[in-house]
């Protein structure tokens, strides 16, 4: 028995239609619309929310390290590393000991130069993570200082789908690209009035 075309008769020429009217049915698919415009852009954002605090992990270790990396270049002249041990007197753990949910671990090294050159690169887990971030890297490199201020340039192996996850200042597929994006930009020359 089809509900949409069963049709009964209580009387004489009384018929009753059973089943949903076509402005019924467009109600409730219009309500099902409205109710997909809210969940799918909320979904999304809690999603982005989530991946972002997966690479917020590994970003927090390396702030951290930042200043303790620099202290040990100014005092040292070399990078310190920390890839099978921690760095005494400096507070700098050994790689392995950065290991989190989502951050597998985080090494400083680098080969030393006038520039600076030290690197700080924060290891991506294989599993647990979203997948544009699986076995990437986020790292930054000393490149110099600017009135004692030290000059990280902060780049990701991450394929570009996983750029909107990351910091901003990351957003650069190698330091060299990361180090142009914050060098000044040259004075553009003027042409001379020659009236």
């Amino acid at each position: 028995m089809n509900l949409l075309t069963n049709v009964s008769q209580n009387g004489p020429g009384r018929i009753h239609a059973r089943g949903f009217s076509l402005l019924e049915l467009m109600v409730v698919l219009g309500i099902i619309a409205i109710m997909a415009l809210f969940a799918i852009p909320s979904y999304t954002a809690s999603s982005l929310k989530s991946n972002r605090e997966q690479v917020a992990e590994a970003y927090a270790h390396i702030e951290r390290l930042k200043p303790l990396v620099a202290a040990h270049y100014a005092l040292t002249d070399e990078c310190p590393d920390n890839a099978s041990e921690a760095v005494e007197g400096y507070g700098i753990a050994a790689a392995n000991a950065y290991s989190g949910h989502f951050t597998n671990s985080v090494k400083t090294g680098g080969e030393s130069s006038d520039d600076g050159d030290c690197t700080i690169t924060a290891q991506f887990k294989s599993t647990g993570v979203t997948e544009v971030i699986q076995n990437t890297q986020l790292a930054v490199r000393l490149f110099g200082v600017e009135s004692g201020v030290p000059k990280w340039a902060c780049h990701t192996s991450a394929e570009q789908a996983g750029y909107l996850i990351v910091p901003k200042v990351c957003r650069f597929a190698s330091s060299t690209l990361a180090q142009a994006a914050q060098a000044p930009e040259s004075a553009a020359a003027t042409p001379s009035d020659s009236e």
